[in-house]
């Protein structure tokens, strides 16, 4: 490995390990905000059925965070071991190189950006099929009509 290589894998490794610290520390803080917040709904804070509906969405989108930031965890792991097997900013698709700002901006990127969002106009398209399937007119389903 060239002294330059060698440095820029370096560079990387220490930018993902940061992130995944950075992340794993907002998980920490999530699960001990989340455990606060029922505590205090156990000792009688929660007084009638909107502040519980209130509290029910509040723990609900901090288990929502919770489990986006343990995913992310999981894909800066993955990052890390293509760092150290050698084929860390390729992208897992095209096997085109994927680009150095891409990279600095999303360090756990798996794609390029034409294959990423091909991918996301792939499953944007397949979420709006599954949507319209369950549309009706007049009682019958719309590809019916």
């Amino acid at each position: 490995m060239t002294t330059d290589a060698g440095k820029r894998h370096s560079d990387l490794k220490h930018i993902l390990e940061r992130r995944r610290q950075a992340v794993l520390n907002g998980i920490l803080q999530g699960v001990r905000k989340a455990s606060e917040d029922t505590s205090l709904a156990r000792a009688g804070e929660v007084r009638d059925t909107g502040d519980e509906g209130e509290a029910m969405l509040q723990d609900a989108v901090h288990f929502a965070l919770i489990t986006m930031n343990t995913e992310m965890v999981a894909r800066i792991d993955r990052a890390i071991q293509r760092l150290v097997e050698g084929c860390y900013g390729t992208c897992d698709e095209c096997g085109e190189d994927i680009a150095e700002s891409r990279l600095r901006a999303l360090p756990f990127a798996e794609r390029c950006l034409r294959c990423e969002a091909s991918r996301e106009d792939v499953e944007r398209q397949r979420l709006w099929r599954s949507r319209i399937r369950n549309w009706r007119v007049n009682g019958r389903p719309v590809s019916e009509c």
